[in-house]
């Protein structure tokens, strides 16, 4: 029924609520008890979140652990990153985050297919929560983030860690490594308000934070718009997902030659001319039979 269309907004909408949480408290936790062990717990929250919303009762229920399947989805992906970026040498931690980021595309590419065989909207619930259950391995296998470890002050573990990586990738550790130390362990913690701390540092975050806001509420748009021109949503939602891999492969290529800004606005240039675009575009079905 159009008029419960709003349900639809409403549904998606309590997922980015999750987000929005999620990334501040699991940021926060990440920063408090590590890295490894937030991953770990929002991929328990994943599992549990995304059952219950399978099997929901009702709509309220629904949104309510929609929600809390989004805090961590989120969180999860937050804690994550900074992992990954971490573990690997300061010289691969661009290369490594949009890698990482990647994987998102593939997961938009693998999507429809299996919305495609599975089409009862509770199965395919059930089979996009099973993989956060296999994430649990990760205990066994992903180490905890050395960086993190130095500034709790725990040198010896960090360098057992470091150690163990440099075995496996055959490479020799400088004795200095004995005397490896964090030197902002000791420092005043960090809060959201160094943020805003001073005018250069406003004028960015301010910068920063609108243009994500806008490349969220415009990817969005369009992701949650597909299919609305009577095409086929699955090829279209698939489509969406493989622009994103040249867009990846081009910032692999040109932030290290030509820095980070210009990549930056000419993107952003390049995505607010075709959505310009796109608008002028008259409907297929308001044209007249000749």
């Amino acid at each position: 029924v159009c008029s419960d269309g709003w349900l639809v907004d409403l549904y998606q909408s309590t997922l980015n609520v999750g987000f929005l949480v999620g990334s501040i408290a699991i940021g926060y936790l990440a920063d408090r008890f590590g890295r490894k062990l937030s991953f770990l717990m929002s991929c328990v929250l994943n599992g549990i979140a995304g059952i219950l919303v399978a099997v929901a009762p009702n709509y309220v229920s629904l949104l309510v652990f929609r929600t809390l399947y989004g805090f961590g989805v989120k969180g999860g992906w937050v804690a994550g990153y900074v992992l990954i970026t971490e573990i690997v040498g300061v010289e691969f931690r661009r290369t490594v985050g949009v890698v990482y980021q990647m994987f998102f595309s593939v997961g938009i590419l693998l999507l429809p297919l299996l919305a495609y065989f599975i089409t009862d909207w509770r199965w395919l619930q059930v089979a996009i929560t099973v993989p956060y259950i296999v994430f649990l391995s990760y205990y066994w296998f992903i180490p905890e983030s050395p960086r993190w470890l130095l500034s709790q002050n725990k040198r010896s573990k960090a360098v057992k860690i470091t150690r163990d990586m440099a075995k496996e990738n055959q490479r020799s550790l400088s004795k200095k490594i004995e005397t490896l130390s964090d030197d902002n362990a000791d420092s005043t913690t960090a809060s959201f308000m160094d943020l805003l701390r001073t005018p250069k540092m406003r004028k960015h975050t301010f910068i920063l934070s609108f243009n994500w806001f806008t490349s969220a509420v415009v990817y969005q748009g369009l992701i949650m718009r597909l299919g609305i021109l009577g095409g086929n949503v699955y090829i279209d939602f698939l489509i969406s997902g493989l622009v994103e891999f040249p867009a990846a492969f081009l910032i692999l290529f040109t932030i290290e030659r030509i820095g980070r800004r210009l990549p930056f606005a000419t993107a952003n240039i390049v995505a607010g001319v075709s959505c310009f675009v796109t608008a002028l575009i008259p409907d297929g079905g308001s044209s007249k039979d000749a």
